[in-house]
């Protein structure tokens, strides 16, 4: 159904507004920065915690360990949801609203793609950290969807090379 919108609505006109255009692409690129930094954040906050457990411990992790473990865990993961919806917001903050949702160009529409995969991924982790209490089981789901958001993200990016090989209005594609 995308690809038939897609079809339809055409390249982007040539004589599109190169300040919007170069807004969507400075857009896009401080989601994909977003995302990296996030992917990074999580994985080095996540990795400490149970580095912290094991050193503490020294041996394996008891039931009233893991509960603290899960306890710090999902705090980390939701606070980072947090900070990563506000500073998604922060950078949507100029976009101008539209009655339809059709992206006029394709940096706009690799913009909307990025944060529609932020804002699945935080719905996505929210309600794993409300449903699952065992923090190994957390962490493994935790790194599924850290892994999964790179490989959209990349997806994204590379869509986005592809679809700009030769077009002049396709600033700051990284």
């Amino acid at each position: 159904m995308d690809d038939i919108k897609k079809a339809l609505r055409g390249p982007p006109d040539s004589k599109q507004d190169n300040k919007t255009v170069s807004g969507w692409a400075v857009q896009a690129i401080q989601l994909r920065k977003l995302i990296s930094t996030h992917v990074q954040k999580m994985i080095v906050g996540t990795n400490n915690i149970f580095l912290q457990a094991s050193q503490n411990t020294g041996q394996g992790v008891s039931d009233q360990d893991d509960n603290q473990l899960c306890v710090r865990l999902q705090e980390l993961i939701s606070e980072a949801l947090v900070n990563m919806h506000a500073e998604t917001q922060k950078i949507l903050k100029w976009t101008p609203i539209k009655q339809d949702n059709t992206p006029v160009s394709r940096k706009e529409h690799e913009a909307m793609e990025l944060q529609m995969l932020i804002f699945k991924h935080i719905a996505n982790m929210e309600k794993n950290i409300e449903t699952i209490y065992q923090a190994h089981e957390l962490k493994r789901v935790f790194f599924e969807h850290i892994d999964e958001m790179e490989k959209e993200t990349q997806k994204i990016n590379t869509k986005a090379h592809e679809t700009c090989q030769g077009i002049e209005y396709c600033v700051g594609v990284a």
